[in-house]
């Protein structure tokens, strides 16, 4: 039983591994092609982000957008006491501040997330795939 367990949980990291490096290819090619991230934002009129998973993907989206006029005001993350950053990071069932958008970087997750944070905040929940093809 246990071993049929592993298998299962083995599988669940493969898929969320292949959808991660399906999405940093997205992300690759549109900087090739000359497109950024800060495009989206910007046709959509979104100031003031929140990004949920702030692990490896959103400390990079953080990144991208650092001196822009997109404001990533802070982060959200099942695990925010264990995330080093200057953003202030809360845990999904802290109350959070107003945002125009909040981009979910955990896309394995993300019919979850969007379910669970649509009960708490009034902005577009979105994926961080739904950023990378609209740029």
């Amino acid at each position: 039983m246990w071993l049929k367990k592993r298998n299962s949980e083995l599988t669940d990291e493969v898929i969320k591994l292949r959808e991660l490096q399906k999405v940093l290819m997205m992300w690759i090619q549109d900087y090739q092609d000359g497109r950024r991230l800060i495009s989206f934002f910007h046709k959509n009129g979104y100031k003031s982000i929140a990004i949920y998973g702030f692990a490896d993907l959103g400390i990079a989206l953080c990144g991208e957008l650092e001196n822009t006029d997109v404001e990533v005001k802070y982060g959200i993350d099942r695990n925010a006491e264990m995330v080093y950053s200057e953003k202030t990071v809360y845990k999904p069932y802290d109350d959070l501040p107003p945002v125009d958008v909040v981009v979910v970087t955990a896309v394995h997750y993300f019919d979850d997330v969007k379910r669970d944070l649509e009960k708490k905040l009034s902005c577009p929940i979105i994926s961080i795939e739904d950023v990378i093809i609209g740029a």
